[in-house]
């Protein structure tokens, strides 16, 4: 029988009970813990080094886009798959940069989260039905070449950046010195074209970095 051990990662409960109820049902797998947060997760991953993590992106604090990286330091055998609501290029590109293994809508995890599981165990990427082939292809074939494109470090100070937090504030929760993050913010700036602080807010919520 297929022995398989994952962690379910996400803030609500019921979420995770969800997940818990349909996958216990697969012969031989076995949910090892929950987390409810980015840094809960990532320590139970280094103690429990789980073949699957289920992880939802949407998060606050530590959201699932930072969680990821972090997660496969502490735990480099297990297969990440992040559970999103959100199905942009921008969004499909950053969740592949992270070094997540599988990308699920949660508008159809019920229906394809078993396969997901079963797709990243043997090796290969899965990417919900629900993403255009269309969407994929141009991800792949001009990543690295798209203009305004964010790095990951990048993509977190924005997200902290719109939660509300100061430059002080972004540095020691990323352990950069100030003016880092400051070069950082106006490198964001210019590669966005934005004015403002109140655009740099609009771009994040726009792509769902943070919620409205």
């Amino acid at each position: 029988m297929e022995q398989i051990s994952i962690l379910i990662v996400d803030d609500h409960a019921v979420v995770r009970h969800g997940l818990r109820s349909l996958l216990q049902e697969q012969p031989g797998w076995k949910i090892v813990g929950e987390a409810a947060n980015g840094r809960e997760a990532v320590q139970k991953a280094g103690e429990l080094h789980p073949d699957v993590v289920v992880l939802d992106i949407s998060m606050p604090g530590l959201n699932g886009l930072d969680t990821a990286p972090l997660l496969l330091a502490a735990s480099p055998n297990s297969r990440v798959i992040v559970l999103t609501m959100h199905c942009t290029e921008e969004f499909i590109d950053i969740v592949a940069n992270t070094g997540a293994h599988g990308y699920v809508l949660k508008s159809e995890a019920e229906d394809v989260v078993i396969t997901a599981i079963r797709k990243v165990l043997s090796g290969e990427k899965f990417f919900s039905p629900a993403v255009p082939h269309s969407l994929l292809a141009q991800q792949h074939d001009d990543r690295r070449r798209r203009k305004g494109h964010l790095t990951m470090r990048e993509t977190q100070i924005v997200q902290l950046l719109a939660e509300g937090k100061s430059n002080k504030e972004v540095s020691v929760h990323l352990n950069l010195s100030v003016r880092t993050v400051e070069n950082h913010r106006a490198r964001i700036m210019q590669k966005l074209h934005l004015n403002s602080f109140s655009d740099l807010v609009r771009h994040a919520i726009r792509n769902k970095l943070v919620e409205a």
